[in-house]
């Protein structure tokens, strides 16, 4: 039974078990390296493991053959040294993702910070509406109070003779509330609350989505702030507001996951050199053929 050909072990488990977190954790290191670019990460880290089963699986192959022993077991040196030269470049990745999962912490406080501040956007609007609503009140009211004195400012007003003040007012005050604050700004708020609450509730390095909602916050609340903008611009009858605006920044984290750190996380090198190992478990369990003299060092007599 020694002499049959590829055997498949509890090792091939393990190596498969290691190459796909291999595979997962190079594609996570390959987006936060290139800044958010799935397409060009999930290429490449697609090579690189087909690359890599390619080699394990021959290697064991090569170790398994039954003829031509003298020139096979050069043949098997060689991709055994392509197989550790090709692990160590393509460990960086993986070793890229620990250096960003050590610096977690600051991502997730980061964004945590971001999201209170997108939200205080919502704030600052309904201040800005309330406070323009009040204000036009009180304009309301005082036209109401000197309409017999200045009837021109209370047409002006879009007051018509022979109807209620007071509920000429509340219909003027109703219809400037129901234009800044109903469903129309609902319709900006809780879509927009409801993604920053997503995105703080899956806020961690293992989330390859977390680096786009790091990335696409600050548009995003951009342009809800040019909605609100654009919304508040509308004015009532004789109205002086100016349009709501509001200034927000949000502090650059790019250095955290991008740059590249030489001395890598002591975790990160573990695991590295654990799994990678762990892809040569079937070769390592793979028996010669007994006919052979060759072992992987040296040629044997026997």
């Amino acid at each position: 039974m020694r002499n049959q050909k590829l055997r498949f072990t509890f090792g091939h488990i393990l190596a498969y078990i290691s190459l796909i977190f291999i595979g997962y954790i190079s594609f996570l290191g390959l987006t936060y390296w290139g800044d958010g670019n799935f397409i060009l990460s999930g290429i490449l880290t697609g090579v690189m493991v087909l690359i890599l089963l390619g080699l394990m699986t021959y290697l064991q192959g090569l170790k398994a053959v039954a003829r031509y022993f003298k020139i096979r077991i050069k043949i098997e040196r060689i991709c055994l040294l392509i197989f550790i030269l090709f692990s160590i470049i393509s460990s960086l990745p993986f070793l890229h993702f620990w250096t960003v999962f050590s610096n977690e912490d600051a991502l997730s406080t980061s964004f945590s910070k971001s999201i209170d501040k997108s939200k205080a956007v919502f704030d600052a609007y309904e201040i800005y509406a309330n406070n323009r609503i009040q204000v036009y009140t009180n304009d309301l009211d005082r036209v109401i109070r000197a309409k017999n004195n200045s009837p021109s400012q209370y047409v002006n007003y879009g007051f018509m003779e022979g109807k209620d003040d007071n509920f000429q007012k509340e219909n003027k005050i109703d219809k400037l509330r129901r234009h800044l604050l109903s469903e129309n700004y609902d319709n900006i708020k809780v879509p927009t609350i409801d993604w920053l609450d997503k995105a703080r509730s899956n806020a961690n390095v293992w989330n390859p989505f977390f680096l786009n909602n790091v990335k696409t916050i600050s548009s995003v609340i951009s342009d809800k702030i040019t909605e609100l903008h654009k919304m508040s611009e509308t004015l009532c009858p004789n109205e002086s507001a100016e349009p709501f605006a509001y200034s927000i920044t949000f502090e650059d984290v790019t250095n955290l996951y991008t740059i590249f750190n030489r001395t890598p996380a002591l975790i990160g090198l573990l695991l590295a050199i654990i799994c990678y190992a762990l892809l040569l478990f079937p070769y390592a369990l793979q028996t010669r053929n007994t006919k052979s003299t060759y072992t992987l060092f040296k040629y044997s007599n026997k």
